[in-house]
């Protein structure tokens, strides 16, 4: 079936099953997800509901359940190595399960990840995740330390952030007025330079 070879039938037979069979009949009795082996098992166990993280990175002070995760930490991000490449476009990926949602999102535009609350669908289970969390749920954990207002995504936190601390750098580019958000950029525009008056277009505002 493959060209793997082991030094004894028994270590070939669980390969078969596994690999070739995928027979997975070691089930955890905590979540009952299935492994097919039983080392695979107890790995799960300790790192997923023991919480145990043995594996430290001797760069930082990350920490792993499994030496495969420290291996992979270590070699993305403190070595910095990405030789798992798109053939599409060329871009690189330190982990091959990252090319493999880069070419599902960005290549093949799979969303098959779809909310039961509404008819959004996502590429991602966490973008989805997080959709039904800010959007269904109304969960706003992103609060600004300067007053009082939260915010449901870090991205937007930061986008109010600027007003406080004066950033502007979203400038026009006809008349090179600069402004905190670039939805007060796109009125501006619209409504100086295009001279939209009727206002056909609806801009969400977020004031502090």
């Amino acid at each position: 079936r493959c060209e793997k070879c082991f030094t004894t039938k028994d270590s070939l037979k669980r390969h078969v099953k596994a690999i070739h069979e995928k027979v997975k009949d070691h089930v955890c009795n905590l979540c009952v997800k299935r492994f097919s082996q039983a080392g695979q098992l107890k790995t799960h166990v300790k790192g997923v509901h023991e919480g145990v993280k043995d594996h430290v990175c001797n760069h930082c002070s990350m920490s792993f359940s499994q030496a495969g995760g420290l291996k992979t930490h270590v070699k993305a991000i403190h070595e910095g190595v990405k030789d798992h490449m798109c053939n599409q476009c060329g871009k690189s990926f330190s982990q091959a399960g990252n090319l493999k949602s880069h070419v599902k999102v960005v290549h093949e535009g799979v969303k098959d990840h779809t909310c039961n609350h509404c008819d959004m669908s996502f590429s991602q289970a966490g973008n989805l995740k997080q959709h039904i969390k800010y959007v269904h749920e109304g969960v706003k954990d992103h609060t600004c330390d300067l007053c009082e207002n939260s915010f449901s995504s870090a991205g937007n936190l930061k986008i109010h952030k600027a007003v406080h601390e004066g950033v502007k750098d979203h400038v026009c580019n006809h008349c090179e007025k600069s402004f905190s958000q670039a939805g007060h950029l796109k009125v501006h525009i619209k409504a100086v330079h295009e001279g939209v008056k009727d206002h056909d277009y609806k801009v969400k505002r977020h004031c502090c």
